[in-house]
């Protein structure tokens, strides 16, 4: 039995990180076929260092799932990792609902707005903490210091420079309006309040 849920939960990161790489590359696509086409995608040194992230993460599955064997590992960092996983991914979904015009790239529709609701409201990048949290799934579910090698010296610096050059587009072109959100809202820690304790009076 433990064996059999060692293996669920390695299951489940791997398919997770492997559903993800697909709806970046769907992305990618996208990206290029409409906002590419009239010069909407702005390219930077940070966008072209993030590329070849869904590619790695794909090899790391490759090599994890298929190329090494199942590790010999215990269930318990296996199911944070499963989890961990499972909440990467449900957020970035609750981000694509959220904002059904997001896309992979450094963009500005013509009609674009600072969204503040569901997952924008939570924290400004729900995509890219659902990249971290889908990559530190990975690592613990097959215990992998290589994995967390590559999050750690690749992912949350290329990454973090990117969601800073995006941020930069969007305060010179939104403004103020951009300027107060990031004010409220923090980049990808949550902020959880506790409760004032005060009773309202009408």
């Amino acid at each position: 039995m433990p064996h059999l849920l060692l293996r669920v939960f390695i299951e489940v990161a791997a398919w997770v990180a492997l559903l993800r790489c697909l709806w970046v590359f769907y992305g990618l696509v996208e990206m290029v076929w409409q906002r590419g086409r009239d010069g909407r995608i702005r390219w930077d040194l940070s966008m072209l260092v993030c590329l070849p992230e869904p590619f790695l993460l794909v090899t790391a599955v490759v090599l994890l799932r298929w190329g090494i064997g199942m590790p010999e590992a215990a269930a318990a960092p296996a199911s944070l990792g499963a989890g961990l996983s499972l909440c990467g991914f449900l957020i970035s979904q609750w981000a694509f609902y959220s904002y059904r015009a997001v896309g992979t790239g450094h963009y500005l529709d013509p009609d674009h707005q600072v969204i503040t609701t569901g997952a924008y409201g939570l924290v400004r990048h729900p995509l890219y903490l659902g990249v971290f949290l889908i990559w530190a799934g990975l690592a613990l579910a097959f215990q992998s210091w290589g994995v967390l090698a590559v999050l750690a010296v690749y992912v949350v610096p290329a990454y973090t420079a990117y969601m800073r050059s995006e941020e930069e587009l969007l305060l010179s072109n939104l403004g103020e309006a951009y300027a107060s959100y990031q004010r409220r809202v923090p980049m990808l820690a949550p902020r959880f309040r506790r409760p004032s304790g005060r009773v309202g009076s009408l």
